[in-house]
């Protein structure tokens, strides 16, 4: 069995798995579709996803005119589903005030020059254009090496307001017992993935035990719902979600 084919078995199987508390990732995907969800229907007009992927929040859009953006390298797999076009965000082939709303989820870290890139993003919003923004402040190591920042609501607020973006409201994502639950799921999920890059035997144990691992995550994700009113001080947190406006 090549790396090839068993990576792509086991990434058909995690989409499968979708936002259900099997999927390892359940929590972050789970608060962060509820905020998108929540927040879509305050934008209106022409709305870019910025670093969109594969399009999983457009659906939420179909009363806007949706743009997927996303980075040539990022995309340079083929997977081009949910793609309108190719831009760096440091430098976005877009005109000054041209965008009612932007969407960009999970990028910024992922950006060397993060100042630059929300600049750009305050160029292409009209006055009163909405940005949906969500970004990490504890995560692990993901996308390496391009895996640069991670930002404190603090630091964001500073960033966004040099870019004339004024914030209207932060919403802390998750707690430390979701986070703890989410780092556990995270771990065994890495151990997975080295297996599947460990020659024709690893992959076949690494397939053959998939099963039992997203089986012990859900058992992780319940005991982690049970235990989440722990949660409500919100300092140890996953990501942040920001709506802000443009000045």
């Amino acid at each position: 069995m090549r790396e090839q084919t068993a990576r792509k078995f086991f990434r058909i199987f995690t989409d499968l798995l979708g936002r259900t508390p099997f999927h390892p990732q359940f929590f972050s995907k789970y608060f962060l579709g509820r905020q998108v969800c929540r927040r879509a229907a305050d934008l209106s007009g022409i709305v870019a996803d910025l670093g969109c992927g594969f399009g999983p929040y457009r659906r939420f859009f179909s009363h806007t005119t949706y743009l997927g953006v996303d980075y040539p390298l990022t995309m340079a797999s083929g997977r081009v589903k949910g793609l309108e076009a190719f831009m760096d965000l440091t430098c976005l082939a877009l005109s000054d005030r041209s965008l009612d709303g932007v969407l960009c989820t999970q990028v910024l870290e992922h950006v060397r020059d993060p100042l630059k890139a929300v600049i750009e993003i305050g160029r292409i919003l009209k006055p009163g254009g909405k940005l949906l923004l969500s970004i990490p402040f504890f995560y692990p190591l993901h996308d390496e090496p391009h895996d640069y920042f991670r930002y404190t609501p603090y630091g964001i607020k500073v960033i966004l307001s040099r870019a004339g973006l004024k914030i209207i409201d932060i919403v802390p994502q998750g707690g430390f017992v979701t986070m703890s639950g989410e780092f556990l799921n995270l771990f065994c999920l890495h151990k997975i993935q080295n297996l599947l890059r460990a020659g024709v035997w690893g992959r076949i144990l690494g397939l053959c035990i998939v099963p039992a691992v997203f089986s012990a995550a859900f058992l992780v994700n319940l005991a982690c719902i049970v235990g989440s009113f722990l949660d409500r001080e919100r300092r140890f947190v996953m990501n942040y979600f920001i709506f802000a406006v443009r000045c």
